[in-house]
């Protein structure tokens, strides 16, 4: 009876062992992939701010990023530099920096010079040609032209300035053609000192905004800004006038990768002798 006992206390004991050790088995392997994503995101952390370190501090040698042209100790940042560097394969940058890891470049203007400028109006209006976004200056007033020829697109829009919302008037018809009148789905509203658009395009469409600013002079502050098409990917094709982009990004085609990680900081965009604080970011995964 003693020996059925000792067998009996056994196969207990053993199937605990075997429980235990299965149970931390699973453990092992559940903490294995977290240990990896965050291995892997400070890699690309780090990634991230050694480049931007590198674009926006050293100067002197010969290489793609830095047609950025960075003065010494000030991040201002020569539009045309960017155009420049622009034209150069993102593999080859890669092999002339010796830069070892994907990365994404990008920029957004957050501050325009505003109250002594005059734009001209584009070539194009934005109804014409691929989808696009126009911001005309004229002085005290501020056009605003979206469109595309043949996708849709979502175009949400928050500007402010120092001035609360009785400085700020508008006028929603100011289109040069036939179809530049709103849609019901479109909005344009002034609250708390901002102007807040809502374009939703469609194929052919032009919608447009004439935003009177009753100062005269300072800076139109980009509060928020999200222009993207049907299926969410971001548009980076909107301009000042039509030459000057006010965002843009570089780099790998690859997006919403896992484990990527962005790196951001301010710089002044220099263009035809007006400077815009923008906003640069560099990711990499």
């Amino acid at each position: 009876m003693k020996k059925a006992y000792t067998i009996y206390e056994f196969i207990i004991s053993f199937l605990i062992f075997l429980f235990m050790a299965i149970l931390l088995f699973k453990t092992l392997i559940d903490i294995g992939p977290q240990n990896t994503e965050i291995f892997t995101r400070n890699s690309a952390c780090l990634n991230s701010e050694k480049l931007l370190s590198y674009i926006t501090t050293r100067q002197g040698e010969y290489n793609p990023l830095n047609k950025l042209g960075f003065a010494y100790g000030i991040r201002l940042l020569n539009y045309s530099k960017w155009e420049e560097m622009r034209s150069f394969e993102y593999i080859d940058i890669k092999q002339n920096c010796n830069i070892d890891y994907p990365f994404k470049i990008n920029y957004l203007v957050k501050e325009i010079p505003f109250g002594n400028y005059r734009d001209n109006e584009p070539l194009n209006y934005p109804n014409e040609s691929v989808t696009s976004a126009n911001l005309i200056r004229n002085l005290t007033n501020m056009k605003i032209y979206v469109g595309s020829e043949n996708n849709s697109a979502h175009f949400y829009l928050i500007l402010k300035t120092h001035n609360d919302s009785s400085s700020i008037s508008k006028n929603i018809n100011p289109c040069i053609t036939p179809n530049g009148e709103l849609e019901s789905e479109d909005s344009v509203s002034v609250e708390n000192g901002k102007v807040i658009i809502k374009f939703n395009i469609s194929a052919g469409d032009l919608d447009c905004v004439n935003l009177t600013f009753n100062e005269s002079g300072g800076y139109i502050y980009i509060d928020y800004i999200d222009f993207s098409d049907k299926n969410g990917e971001d548009l980076n094709s909107i301009y000042l006038s039509d030459e000057f982009k006010l965002n843009d990004e570089f780099g790998s085609m690859s997006s919403d990768i896992q484990g990527s990680c962005k790196k951001e900081t301010y710089v002044i965009m220099n263009y035809q002798g007006q400077e815009f604080v923008s906003k640069m970011g560099v990711s990499s995964w």
